[in-house]
């Protein structure tokens, strides 16, 4: 079996197993990708454990393409369907790098369909030490070539500092006069205990407190009513 485009780590035993399993239940699911010379692009692990089965299994046979674009391929079909650890991600992301470095971190996520920060820490652990070239204008995800980093924003003057705005004026809390305490004090017993009646129904739940919100803004109305009443308004 012919497998230069093997570019992600070996499956698990138990990874295997549960491949072999369901190929015995169910044959190969998904078609074996090949180029126009036999090799195998993506599922080499089906292949082999088809062949070992003797089973049948269905073929694509991709023409027209570089091994460039064979490998990236690989890697694409392979992160879209396998479960990877992150230190495997980070190898293939590597790969992918050194596959085609000019494209940029959101064009090689795009396509690996992983974070494009993770691939920015990748490459930058490659940059510094020497095994990924820097690239000063990458590929985006249309095809544009765009400057691999922004232009510095042009600092503009500092602001002369505002005078300092006045202190907002202080508002006394009004204070119920001794001929108004009575009333107020019976609404706030009927309202204390219609409240606390609903709250034993509603426990936990939201509207308990929003309503008792509203009572006490209620109690601040009745408050300022009585005051006019006395008051003879």
């Amino acid at each position: 079996m012919n497998a230069p485009y093997q570019l992600m780590p070996p499956l698990s035993p138990v990874e295997m197993a549960e491949l072999r399993a369901s190929i015995e239940a169910h044959g190969v699911q998904v078609p074996i990708i090949v180029d126009e010379h036999g090799n195998t692009i993506d599922g080499h692990h089906r292949q082999k454990l088809a062949a070992e089965l003797g089973i049948e299994y269905p073929r694509e046979v991709r023409e027209g393409l570089s091994d460039d674009e064979k490998r990236m391929l690989a890697l694409t079909l392979n992160t879209k369907r396998r479960m990877l650890t992150p230190e495997q991600i980070r190898e293939v992301i590597g790969k992918a790098l050194h596959i085609a470095p000019e494209r940029s971190d959101r064009h090689v996520a795009a396509d690996l369909r992983v974070d494009h920060k993770t691939v920015a820490s990748v490459r930058r652990e490659q940059e510094d030490v020497g095994k990924l070239p820097h690239i000063e204008k990458r590929i985006d995800t249309q095809g544009r070539r765009q400057p691999a980093t922004k232009p510095t924003a042009v600092s503009t003057p500092a602001r002369k500092p505002s005078k300092p705005k006045a202190p907002p004026p202080v508002v006394e809390r009004v204070v119920p006069p001794p001929e108004l305490r009575e009333p107020l004090a019976e609404f706030d017993a009927v309202v204390k205990a219609e409240l606390d009646k609903l709250e034993r129904v509603t426990y936990g739940k939201p509207a308990a407190y929003a309503l008792r919100r509203v009572c006490n803004r209620l109690r601040a109305a009745v408050s300022e009513l009585l005051r006019a009443a006395k008051a003879g308004v």
